[in-house]
């Protein structure tokens, strides 16, 4: 698979350093976020975090069937849920029924302004939105 710039999403077609933003290709994450470069869905490859709140974390995104950058939005209420990224991406609700609950409130409400949903992976569920300069 090609090389892609964790900050921009932008392609890296030699060397560590993106010529479009000029950040080096190197990003360290917390252990709860997903780390650039997981794929989602098989089209989606994740970048850095841009936000973080109390009902989940947006990634910077590439489409890469429609070489597109997106915002991915993820299920991840703070205090609810956990993760490690050395050992698995998956999230662990700490109380799975009020979890799956929220989720599904999550997925309707993104409905409205996202142009997919990705639910059941990695036991949560995205909402992917056009991404804005």
């Amino acid at each position: 698979m090609a090389k892609y710039c964790p900050y921009c999403t932008s392609r890296i077609d030699s060397g560590s350093v993106c010529t479009k933003c000029r950040y080096a290709s190197s990003y360290t994450g917390k252990a709860h976020h997903l780390k650039p470069g997981t794929l989602l869905n098989r089209k989606y490859l994740v970048g850095i975090v841009m936000k973080e709140d109390a009902v989940g974390i947006t990634y910077i995104g590439r489409n890469l069937l429609e070489d597109s950058r997106v915002l991915l939005t993820e299920f991840f209420p703070a205090g609810k849920v956990k993760r490690n990224n050395s050992i698995s991406n998956d999230v662990q609700p700490l109380d799975p029924g009020q979890y799956n609950k929220e989720r599904y409130q999550f997925a309707q409400s993104m409905k409205q302004i996202s142009s997919e949903i990705i639910d059941q992976c990695n036991n949560s569920t995205y909402a992917v939105t056009d991404y804005t300069e």
